[in-house]
């Protein structure tokens, strides 16, 4: 080593402790180690041994027989043990083949697992392609499927399915379109009643796609469509879509293409639900009159058979009376003993005769009131009918005019919303429920409105209401019970404890409904 010592006084503790460091240094000593196999070094000593032997066996040609009979031994011993190390290498090397064969395959097979979920390693750029959009826009971009030449599959997600593209889903359908590419042409074609949209219209039949354009499938998977070919050729979208926007085909450009397209649908849906409320209030009033003016009838016929009895037990008694006067002019000889007995008989019949007569005018009175109250019953229900037809036909009339007096918000939430209730009515059709889901407005005295999701239960004829949010949350537990397939606990999310549930007067009888109550 080289360094630097001072002769002044003041560096005397740097300068003894560098030579001390000099002094220790001096006594270090390299050794190189080769950093080889195990296995390796075991063959090579063993025919460093084996070459040892064989040399001190040339030099030593006057040995003794036992001990060349024991060196003799040792080499062969040594060979055997070499060529055991050998077929052990040979051995393993076939094993680790084996294992980076079948490391490669399952990494192929996984390659092709995730090509159909789209998670693509390789890119071509000569094949069409779909890349995914979300609302969340780092999420957009992400999922790239590739159109392969001739028919690529779309369809659910399964663990054995054999589709190409495969998507997660209660609106994706277990064959839910096809999408083929012959010369460069891309068409798209649904399979069933698959709601697929391109550009926002729904499509029943093949439809050719171009590069830019907007699928969407099931309702919740945004698509762009990207062609290579077309772009190296110089195609451009149509006319139409150039006006419609210059702006980037996002996921906001795609929804609100949707909702443009789907407008007319939503706003009859809507129309739909309000008037089918109006309907089902008028409904239920008029069952209601029926019910009150049976139980009028039953009870005005009790309150007669009432008042016919106590006029026979009247009838009777002035019989008994005349049959005991007659008997009283007849037996003359016992007038004197039987007067008294007579005016204490005679007062006994005044006195039941005017409890049977207070008795039947009680029973009057009350008959005229209980007539009174129903007929008051029956005038208020009436107009209530009047006001709910007035209110009817003022909702027609808004309706019809609603370019200028009222306009039917149609955004995000109803189109989200008609969606959410399809997959609700999906899911209870996958488990066999007697659940169906449906839409329902309820119109106060002004223009605005409240939206509730009406749920009934076709099997008891009884249904109940739930508010947005509970049936967000509710949806969110069916999907969750839908994508690990446990029909156990299905009871559970589609009844709360908490609802409050009526007669369902859609489709039930009076008879029914008035059992129920």
């Amino acid at each position: 080593m080289i360094a630097t010592v001072s002769p002044a006084a003041n560096n005397i503790e740097e300068t003894l402790s560098t030579l001390r460091y000099a002094s220790q240094a001096r006594m270090i000593v390299n050794i190189a180690k080769v950093n080889e196999d195990m296995n390796a070094k075991l063959i090579r000593e063993l025919k460093a041994e084996i070459e040892k032997l064989k040399a001190a066996q040339r030099n030593n040609r006057n040995i003794d027989p036992e001990r060349y009979r024991l060196c003799r031994q040792e080499i062969t011993s040594l060979r055997m043990k070499l060529h055991q190390q050998e077929r052990d290498m040979a051995e393993m090397q076939r094993a680790w083949k084996e294992k980076f064969e079948q490391a490669e395959r399952r990494k192929l097979q996984e390659t092709k697992e995730l090509q159909k979920a789209g998670i693509t390693f390789q890119m071509d750029n000569h094949l069409p392609n779909l890349v995914n959009l979300n609302e969340d826009p780092q999420l957009s971009e992400m999922l790239l499927y590739m159109i392969k030449e001739g028919t690529t599959t779309v369809g659910k997600y399964k663990p054995n399915s054999s589709h190409d593209i495969q998507l997660s889903g209660v609106l994706i359908a277990d064959d839910h379109c096809t999408i083929k590419n012959f010369d460069g042409i891309v068409s798209i074609i649904p399979v069933g009643e698959a709601k697929t949209y391109i550009n926002g219209k729904h499509i029943l039949e093949s439809t050719v796609l171009h590069h830019g354009d907007r699928v969407i499938l099931g309702g919740d998977h945004y698509f762009r469509f990207n062609h290579p070919v077309e772009v190296q050729k110089g195609k451009r979208p149509s006319s139409r879509d150039t006006l419609i926007s210059e702006g980037p085909k996002d996921f906001e450009f795609a929804k609100n293409e949707l909702l443009i397209a789907q407008r007319s649908q939503l706003e009859a849906e809507i129309k739909e639900a309000q008037l089918r409320a109006k309907e089902e209030m008028m409904q239920g009033i008029q069952i209601a009159k029926k019910m009150a003016q049976q139980e009028l009838s039953s009870q005005k016929a009790a309150y007669e058979s009432k008042i016919k009895a106590l006029e026979a037990e009247l009838k009777e008694e002035a019989q008994r009376k005349k049959m005991q006067e007659i008997n009283n002019q007849k037996a003359n000889d016992k007038i004197e003993e039987l007067e008294k007995a007579k005016q204490q008989l005679e007062q006994e019949i005044y006195v039941n005769k005017k409890r049977l007569e207070m008795e039947t005018l009680a029973a009057k009175q009350a008959l005229e009131d209980h007539s009174i109250r129903h007929a008051r019953i029956l005038e208020a229900l009436e107009t209530e009918k009047q006001k709910i037809a007035k209110e009817v036909q003022i909702l027609q009339q808004n309706q019809s005019n609603r370019d200028k007096t009222f306009l039917i918000q149609t955004n995000w939430s109803s189109m989200k919303l008609s969606m959410m209730i399809q997959e609700a009515n999906a899911i209870s059709h996958k488990f066999k429920k007697c659940y169906v889901f449906g839409r329902h407005d309820v119109s106060d005295k002004g223009n605005s409105s409240d939206t509730y999701v009406r749920v009934r239960n076709l099997q008891l004829g009884i249904s109940t209401f739930w508010s947005l949010e509970k049936f967000e949350s509710k949806l969110a537990a069916m999907k969750e019970l839908y994508e690990s397939n446990n029909n156990n606990k299905s009871d559970d999310v589609f009844c709360d404890p908490e609802d409050e549930w009526e007669p369902d007067i859609t489709n039930a009888p009076v008879s029914s409904f008035s059992r129920r109550r």
